[in-house]
């Protein structure tokens, strides 16, 4: 399969050139976005009710995607709104999430992400965090995936900055408390 033969060289490329910090990326990325990554595969079930349960309430609709889906939504074009593609995401997030693991998709979505306007690669991001590219320190790495959410705007603005900021410590804080600091 296409998705299967762009995942593999982007994970090959990442621990190339990441494998010594791979594993505290990884963990800051399962802490921000998807926290029962390790228990599903791909499909997050029980995202799936809570989000259906809030949409029914609020009828605001967040918190489903897991990293294979945000994955499979970085890697392949939209042509069609997001509620019709959809159906399409979730089949192809649970054949990846069945077919390669989670160190192979985890840092493929890492490396092919978009982080902001800034940055082309994540070797720039990196670059642009990180004080040692070879030693990502806890905080540089909480502030790489806040990028996730936040990407880095176009030009200054201060209420940016806070938002990335605030999903920086918000990160940090969540690591902390499943007992890894």
């Amino acid at each position: 399969m296409i998705l299967l033969n762009k995942i593999r060289p982007l994970s090959e490329e990442f621990f190339s050139r990441y494998s010594n910090q791979s594993m505290l990326l990884f963990e800051i990325l399962t802490v921000a976005e998807d926290r029962r990554a390790r228990w599903h595969f791909g499909i997050d079930p029980i995202s799936i009710i809570r989000a259906f349960f809030v949409a029914m309430r609020t009828g605001r609709v967040s918190g489903v995607s897991t990293i294979e889906q945000q994955l499979v939504r970085t890697l392949r074009p939209r042509s069609q709104s997001p509620i019709r593609s959809k159906p399409l995401e979730l089949a192809l997030s649970a054949y990846i999430g069945l077919c390669l693991s989670k160190r192979v998709i985890w840092s493929a979505y890492l490396y092919s992400a978009y982080y902001g306007s800034d940055w082309d690669t994540f070797d720039q991001v990196v670059s642009a965090v990180a004080v040692n590219s070879h030693k990502i320190s806890l905080t540089e790495a909480c502030d790489i995936v806040a990028y996730l959410k936040y990407p880095k705007a176009e030009g200054d603005w201060p209420t940016w900055d806070a938002k990335h900021k605030n999903r920086s410590i918000y990160i940090l804080k969540l690591y902390g408390s499943c007992g890894r600091v």
